[in-house]
């Protein structure tokens, strides 16, 4: 397993990543023996109105002692994501297994379109201490402040959470070694603003950057590069509509998978009809989609690491052998392109737009 640079952190990150929304059992639920059955059953909790399924500890130890095994060492999770940091405790708890990974997880809730109140000091340092112990470690080695977008729109958003002191209260935790780095996620306009304060170590952006969604080529990745910043991509596979699954969950519940402004949710159509003629140059599997969807991120050297919402021994196998046949050639770059040419511009809207 290759690894980048996370930015200028200093930490060598593996290029695939294991993300917090499987363990939290919003894709189904993950049984005792580390499999993930077809059939997800009834949701066992929920979250701001989005269900999830209950999550077997010791079957998702599984699949982290597997994903170790094959050179993954980043995962990435979050407070709002039901039992995630819980489930990923359980395997942490060794000290023999923390020593192996790079822990990230978020501060505050999932918001968006400046729905958020700005969180205090107090409120972040407490929600660090009980991340810590749900995750049972000692130190949180990235901390993101979770959808910055919910503070407001673009610079006006990061303008709010300097004026609250949400970071200077992630730098007090840094002095005090409960987190070693910190940054943000969110959605670009909010993420680019924050990235040029300079202030950042770290940005996760989701289904901005894949196979038919271009829009971090634009400001965010060349920004980010510019600055040395630690990038994590989420939404290789768009909540799946790229994933050339025809059974999953996001297509029969496309308003609990995507935001309002994501192309998830007013582009179904056109995504998934470009999803078909990518299978089709993937060789006509839907593995091969993944594949190529893997392979195409990994081209941009901004790029740190993917991460994706893995259930299984199988998936994280599956990503791995992807990553294993390197970034996609020049000569493959141009075919992808002369493929997607003449499809509709596939781009995130406006609330109001969408």
């Amino acid at each position: 397993m290759q690894r980048r640079a996370l930015g200028r952190t200093g930490l060598k990150v593996s290029e695939i990543a294991i993300g917090g929304i499987g363990p939290m059992g919003k894709y189904g639920p993950v049984a005792a023996d580390g499999t993930s059955p077809r059939d997800p059953g009834r949701p066992s909790g929920a979250y701001r109105g989005n269900p999830h399924f209950e999550v077997a500890p010791e079957g998702f130890a599984r699949t982290m002692a597997r994903a170790e095994e094959l050179g993954v060492n980043l995962l990435d999770t979050a407070t709002s994501y039901g039992r995630s940091e819980e489930v990923f405790g359980h395997y942490l708890r060794d000290p023999a297994h923390r020593r192996n990974w790079v822990v990230c997880t978020k501060t505050g809730v999932c918001g968006s379109m400046g729905d958020g109140e700005a969180l205090r000091s107090e409120e972040i340092a407490a929600q660090a201490e009980a991340s810590l112990a749900r995750l049972r470690i000692d130190e949180i080695d990235i901390l993101l402040i979770h959808s910055v977008d919910q503070y407001g729109e673009g610079a006006g958003a990061i303008e709010r959470i300097l004026s609250s002191g949400m970071v200077e209260a992630l730098e007090r935790l840094k002095a005090e070694g409960k987190i070693r780095h910190y940054g943000v996620s969110g959605m670009l306009p909010e993420l680019t603003a924050a990235v040029r304060t300079g202030l950042f170590d770290v940005a996760l952006t989701y289904n901005t950057h894949n196979l038919l969604v271009r829009d971090a080529e634009q400001e965010f990745l060349p920004v980010a590069a510019e600055q040395d910043l630690g990038v994590l991509l989420a939404g290789v596979f768009h909540g799946g509509l790229l994933s050339g699954d025809a059974a999953c969950q996001s297509l029969t519940a496309i308003e609990r998978f995507y935001e309002k402004g994501d192309p998830g949710l007013h582009e179904t159509a056109r995504i998934l009809e470009g999803a078909r003629r990518l299978q089709e140059l993937a060789g006509g599997g839907a593995a091969g989609l993944r594949r190529l969807g893997i392979r195409f991120a990994l081209s941009n050297p901004a790029v740190s690491s993917i991460v994706s919402g893995i259930r299984s021994i199988a998936e994280i196998e599956e990503n791995a052998a992807a990553v294993s046949q390197g970034p996609l050639s020049e000569d493959e770059l141009v075919r992808l392109a002369e493929v997607t040419a003449d499809l509709p511009e596939i781009t995130w809207r406006s609330p109001a737009g969408a």
